[in-house]
């Protein structure tokens, strides 16, 4: 590793612990519980890839990386769905609507992503690093995918977006078409074996990302136990539950 990504790489793991403090002292994590799940795992992840770095091979490191990378893809799609969860509920609107706009537009936007992945070949690449490059490319597109579709679900159904979940949703996107752009052109160049700038770029990219959603989940009340727009019904919703009642 060379200095940058040293450096980079202590400023991501204090920014997932000062993101992990704000969330659990301003009440984000009451909200946004996979979310949080999934800052606490990348600084635990951060803090053992170092370790091993260190202290280990080459090879383990890889192993290790790929099998850390697999949770953070689990938790990935885990928040995108608690958003989904958290914008559309309050009544069962969002069971029969919603619900089933959502996963139709979500369910095409993987299949896509999922076909691109795999007919994605770079040169050189084989075994576990074809697959890793695959797998990266396929969560970027679906964490892009899948969170205009369930914009597209909620501005349908007229659902308000809270303050949290628009940060989270929009950092994710931003982040994960940074990283799919710098693929993008990975491969149209090839994919040279030393071109660390393009993960360096989402590092930054990422960073930021920390810091958007520290400065937004800090300007929540520390008392606030839920959003307002997250739990209340909206006008609409009520009167097509009174007139299928009546009916």
């Amino acid at each position: 590793m060379k200095t940058l990504d040293y450096v980079l790489w202590a400023a991501c793991c204090f920014g997932h612990m000062v993101l992990l403090f704000t969330l659990l002292t301003r009440g984000g994590a009451r909200t946004f519980r996979v979310f949080t799940a999934r800052i606490f795992y990348l600084l635990l992840r951060d803090i053992a890839l170092y370790v091993i770095h260190r202290n280990g091979s080459a090879g383990e490191y890889a192993r290790w990386y790929w099998l850390l990378a697999g949770g953070d893809y689990v938790l990935q799609i885990g928040v995108v769905l608690e958003l989904a969860r958290v914008v559309m509920r309050s009544t069962q609107i969002w069971f029969e609507k919603g619900l089933r706009q959502y996963f139709v537009y979500a369910g095409a936007a993987i299949l896509a992503a999922g076909v691109v992945a795999q007919a994605i070949s770079p040169p050189n690449q084989a075994g576990l690093d074809l697959w890793s490059i695959r797998a990266d490319i396929f969560m970027s597109m679906v964490t892009c995918e899948v969170f205009v579709a369930m914009s597209a679900a909620a501005n349908r159904l007229r659902r308000p977006w809270s303050r949290g979940a628009m940060a989270i949703g929009q950092g994710l996107s931003v982040w994960a078409l940074v990283v799919l752009t710098g693929q993008s052109l990975q491969l149209a160049m090839g994919w040279p074996a030393e071109l660390p700038v393009f993960d360096q770029i989402g590092r930054f990219v990422y960073l930021g990302t920390l810091i958007f959603w520290t400065v937004t989940f800090a300007r929540r009340r520390a008392t606030q136990t839920f959003d307002p727009d997250e739990v209340a019904p909206t006008t609409t919703e009520l009167r097509e539950l009174f007139y299928a009642k009546r009916n």
